[in-house]
């Protein structure tokens, strides 16, 4: 089969040039050839040495006969070339004594020409012999060199693999521990398809490894067939039943009818009708008054109870809360935007207050007192005009765009405007806001998003709300209309401010043209994330990590400005925060998790595989519902999402849980020991140093993101040099009168320690009244400009009516209420038993022994809660 899923047949035809036994037979050829060459060569430089060398010699000869003047020829044709003995060698000895006795009688010159002669004839000979030598030592070589080759044996034929590469690769150790971990994430590949992407589902049990405990064991197929007949036989016995006393109760009431006709009807038949259909009515109500009362009971326990609202208080429940009230859908929108920011933090205790207004409309005036000349108007109205004279005010909606500069590129909109609202605004007005500008969530509205300092994620570059505003407009606490620029005090304080001087009311927003963002996903392990973001950082600024440390992964979405070549995929968009109202309900199941104390590695090793694959299973974006790791598209598509009633932490039909949020911003040059001292806390105070490797949090994961310094007064960022958002985000349950959330004791130690060793400035609107009240780490100090903020509250709101008590016991550094089981409502950090929740101690930690922790006695019991989750689960399904 071809790599590219189809019949490969090409290299097995024996007409393919490329085919395996061609190539073997032109190597052959090619071999053969060469030898017969280097043969014909040899054999022709040996001929034409010989033929050298016989002229030479033939040379030689006739200088000597010169010489001797016919003397050497007389002698070689009576002897042999090398002057043997003959007939006429007395003859020659005589004609030479009588040459030497005339030699006397010669002139001078003709005896030095003669002596040349012979000198040149004596070095001729003398390079004959060298060439002869030579040859000679050529000859030896080339002998030699036969014997060699004759001893030596033939070359085998190699079988010649054509994917020696392509195994090289897959057997090198890095490609086997990806395909060990890709087999662990996707399970088993015989269930599953060639691409990931269509395989990451959130299913139960699925690619389970290793021996299966007894629930989960494939029975014995005759025995399958024979539960079967008998459940059948069981539901046919039962059916007989139903209808055989069907026919009782027919006949019984025939007959009593018949009896009735026969006596007359009677009124106190209809009497008895009545008193039954009253009985009947009376346990009903009973029964959903008990359930109703155990729900408040419920939520009474863990302090969990709004008044009034008969809804869980949190962030996002607020809203909830409202829409129970009546309120508008506009407000319900607002204040999960702006309230949701605020309310687990400083806007705590204003939320249980806000709770009781009935009839909460934020589009409109609620109240008007004429002496006094107040007006009591919704946080979301946009002052249009003041009549000062006739003391008069007119107000707009808050949730639209006011002005658009198409050629400054900039949008004037209502400070109430969520970002769902501002990016199709912006597309159709044709811009686009800055990448890494706003939040992941598009539920929050502007304003909120201003005050709380929320951000994206942008290194060194831009990265917060705040860097794209130009212009703020807002009402004082004297009830004056306000505009403030970036040169502003004002303007400064407004980012991380929380609202403590002033209501805004408009922004003026820097945007740009209409541009597009490319999206890059990878998938790492965590054994080198210092270096891994450090490599990520050069190819975007704009990161977003999702980390889970009892997996030991973590995956990092890239996003950056797209190439003008880029293809743009039509209808992408973000999901990161996606929609669960397609899922299976597991409310059950997480309700069991978090409220059984005990340990089961059954129930971990069931779940775990699928909890952390499904907590970093979500993709920043989607095409027509199909998630994508790659893409291009519109960057306001993909700036921001939003799930609405379907989020993880709202949908109670999924869940019925809550997200638990804490954010921290720290400098960057403490993220790697930051990164060290986490997964401390997961492998020696979660999993106990190796004891209970099982063990792993439930759904969620811990983000990071990175932003850059700012000149402001108490934004998270002011006086930073190089920035970094760190932030853990879980799901718990909303039911658990009496336990707080599995394994809470490690996020505890994390908050705790990234608030106190490492001065992390906790968001304003993701933490919880403790982080801002610690008696050993208090905040406010933690920015020098805070006393800034402080003038700027005296001087615009003397009276104070923009302040919270939680915001106050901060300014004053005031410690938080050790109350029974506070540290389970998140309210305290324990400092003895009494302050954690039922069946938990106040104990040091494993890890770091300086902090203290709410921790049971969970003994492992396998086997002791899996039956009943999945029982759960199947009766819910």
């Amino acid at each position: 089969m071809g790599g590219h899923g189809g019949l490969n047949i090409l290299p097995q035809k024996r007409w393919n040039v490329y085919n395996r036994d061609n190539k073997l037979k032109v190597a052959r050829d090619e071999a053969k050839h060469a030898a017969e060459q280097q043969e014909l060569q040899e054999r022709h430089r040996a001929a034409e040495a010989q033929a050298r060398r016989k002229l030479l010699l033939q040379r030689a000869r006739q200088r000597r006969a010169e010489a001797l003047g016919g003397a050497v020829e007389a002698g070689s044709d009576s002897g042999s070339e090398e002057g043997e003995e003959g007939p006429g060698q007395q003859q020659l000895e005589d004609e030479q004594q009588q040459q030497q006795q005339q030699q006397h009688k010669r002139p001078r010159h003709q005896e030095l020409a003669e002596e040349q002669q012979q000198q040149q004839h004596v070095e001729e000979e003398d390079e004959v012999l060298q060439l002869q030598h030579a040859q000679y030592q050529q000859q030896q070589q080339l002998a030699q060199q036969q014997q060699q080759d004759e001893a030596e044996p033939q070359p085998v034929l190699e079988h010649i693999n054509f994917w020696k590469e392509q195994e090289a690769k897959a057997q090198h150790p890095e490609r086997q521990k990806e395909q060990r971990d890709e087999k662990r994430r996707r399970g088993n590949p015989d269930t599953l398809t060639s691409d990931a992407r269509f395989d990451e589902s959130f299913k139960m049990a699925h690619g389970l490894t290793g021996p299966k405990p007894w629930y989960a064991r494939a029975i014995n197929p005759k025995a399958a067939a024979e539960l079967e007949q008998e459940q059948q036989a069981a539901e046919q016995r039962r059916l007989r039943q139903q209808q055989q006393q069907l026919r009782l109760w027919l006949a019984a009431g025939l007959q009593q009818e018949r009896k009735q006709r026969q006596r007359g009807s009677s009124p106190g038949a209809a009497a008895a009708a009545a008193d039954k259909a009253a009985a009947l009515a009376r346990l009903r109500a009973e029964r959903l008054e008990r359930e109703a009362a155990e729900r408040q009971r419920s939520l009474k326990a863990t302090g969990q109870w709004v008044p009034g609202t008969k809804r869980y208080h949190s962030s996002y429940g607020y809203a909830d809360a409202l829409k129970q009230q009546g309120a508008a859908g506009g407000a319900v929108a607002a204040v999960r935007g702006a309230a949701a920011a605020a309310v687990d933090g400083l806007g705590q205790r204003f939320a249980r207050q806000l709770a009781d207004y009935k009839n909460l409309h934020f589009e409109k005036v609620l109240a008007v007192d004429k002496q006094k000349f107040t007006m009591r108007v919704g946080a979301g109205m946009r002052v249009l005009a003041v009549d000062k004279q006739k003391y008069t005010m007119r107000v707009g909606a808050g949730m639209r765009v006011l002005a658009v500069d198409k050629q400054k590129y900039t949008m004037r909109v209502g400070a109430g405007m969520r970002v769902t609202e501002l990016l199709p605004a912006a597309t159709k007005a044709g811009m686009s806001v800055q990448i890494g500008s706003l939040p992941a969530y598009a539920g929050l509205t502007l304003a909120g998003i201003l005050a709380t300092s929320a951000h994206g994620s942008g290194d060194r570059t831009t990265n917060n709300l705040a860097d794209t505003v130009l212009a703020v407009t807002w009402v004082d606490g004297r009830g004056r209309i306000r505009t403030s620029t970036r040169k502003d005090p004002e303007f400064k304080a407004f980012n991380g401010g929380v609202g403590v001087f002033g209501v805004v009311t408009e922004l003026l927003l820097q945007m740009t043209p209409a541009s597009n963002t490319q999206l890059i996903t990878v998938m790492k392990d965590d054994k080198d994330m210092m270096g891994e973001i450090n490599r990520l950082l050069k190819i975007s600024p704009h990161i977003l990590i999702h980390w889970r440390p009892d997996a030991a992964n973590f995956k990092a979405f890239l996003v950056r400005p797209a190439p003008k070549s880029a293809r743009v995929t039509p209808g992408v968009n973000m999901t990161v925060l996606p929609s669960i109202a397609d899922q299976a309900t597991m409310a059950p199941m997480v309700n069991i998790w978090h409220t059984t104390l005990g340990d089961d590695s059954d129930m971990s090793e069931f779940l775990c595989p699928q909890v952390t694959d499904g907590s970093v299973k979500a993709a920043w974006a989607s095409v027509k519902g199909e998630r994508v790791a790659n893409v291009t598209g519109p960057t306001n598509n993909l700036a921001a999402s939003e799930c609405d009633e379907h989020c993880a932490w709202n949908d109670r039909r999924v869940f019925n849980g809550t997200a638990q949020d804490a954010e921290f911003t720290i400098e960057f040059e403490q993220l790697a020991g930051w990164i060290a001292d986490v997964k401390r806390a997961f492998d020696v105070e979660l999993r106990e140093g190796g004891k209970a490797k099982y063990r792993c949090l439930g759904l969620g994961y811990m983000w990071i993101r990175f932003g850059q310094g700012y000149d402001g007064i108490t934004a998270t960022t002011s006086g930073m040099k190089r920035p970094v958002y760190v932030q853990s985000t879980w799901m718990r349950s909303r039911v658990g009168p009496l336990y707080q959330m599995r394994y809470q004791f490690v996020l505890d130690l994390i908050e705790e320690l990234t608030l106190c060793k490492y001065k992390g400035r906790p968001h304003w609107g993701k933490n919880f009244d403790r982080t801002f009240t610690h008696p050993k780490c208090p905040v406010a100090p933690l920015y020098p400009k805070f006393g800034q903020l402080l003038a700027l509250s005296k001087q615009h709101d003397p009276a104070g009516m923009f302040k919270t008590k939680l915001f106050d016991r901060m300014v004053n550094q005031g410690k938080f209420d050790l109350t029974p089981r506070c540290s389970a409502l998140n309210k305290c950090y324990c400092s003895a038993d009494v302050h954690c929740a039922a069946g938990h101690k106040c104990v040091p930690s494993l890890a770091f022994p300086g902090y203290k922790l709410c921790k049971a006695a969970m003994k492992n019991e396998p086997g002791s809660i899996l039956p009943e989750m999945l029982m759960a689960a199947v009766n819910a399904v």
